[in-house]
């Protein structure tokens, strides 16, 4: 398995007052992550009639963003496009 990697992250503003939202944009990507899609649909055993197939997405080994930092805050994920994530915090 890869180990994932971080292309680059960074804050909405160098410097934060005491409460104001922090935003944090990562670029990050894992070879072994894969979208894949279930085909699949239900059969009759007395007919053998078929229902419409059903395509349902899922995503094989999701990355998930940690961060943490030299003080007490929680920072938490709020979006995810491709392979940018992007987190806030309160400072």
């Amino acid at each position: 398995m890869a180990a994932p990697t971080i292309t680059s992250a960074t804050l909405n503003k160098s410097a934060y007052a005491p409460g104001e939202i922090m935003i944090l944009t990562v670029v990050g990507a894992d070879a072994d992550e894969e979208m894949i899609e279930i085909t699949l649909s239900v059969r009759s055993r007395a007919t053998g009639a078929t229902s419409v197939p059903v395509v349902v997405p899922t995503i094989l080994d999701e990355l998930q963003t940690v961060a943490t930092d030299s003080g007490t805050r929680t920072w938490t994920q709020i979006a995810r496009t491709g392979a940018t994530f992007v987190l806030t915090s309160v400072a």
